[in-house]
């Protein structure tokens, strides 16, 4: 409706890799640190990875976007987790300056 103004976002606690990705430096410290599931044996079903939080491929995170005051391209540099919150926020217009954060990816106009 017109008279609606929609924000759809999609994000993800963690960005991700596949073992086959992983130097074999990496996989062999990391086996030997962790020793548990969640951080660090292959996930059966898609050979993935938890409790990286040293490597930049689990740090990056996406931040999707979509409706009538998202500004439109790539969000440089990515966003952190903490950003989520602080967009979803400003696009409801209440207040968000005590929160670690900053609002992404939507226009600074509206």
């Amino acid at each position: 409706r017109d008279s609606e103004d929609w924000l759809l976002a999609i994000t993800t606690d963690h960005g991700g890799g596949a073992v086959k990705d992983m130097s074999k430096e990496l996989w062999s410290v990391f086996l030997e640190d962790c020793k548990c599931i969640h951080k660090g044996l292959p996930q059966s079903s898609c050979q993935g990875v938890h409790g990286l939080q040293d490597s930049d491929v689990h740090n990056t995170r996406f931040l999707i976007l979509s409706g009538l005051n998202v500004r439109p391209g790539e969000i440089i540099p990515p966003p952190e987790a903490i950003d989520f919150l602080p967009t979803l926020l400003r696009h409801l217009a209440l207040p968000f300056d005590d929160l670690p954060g900053h609002s992404r990816g939507l226009r600074r106009d509206f």
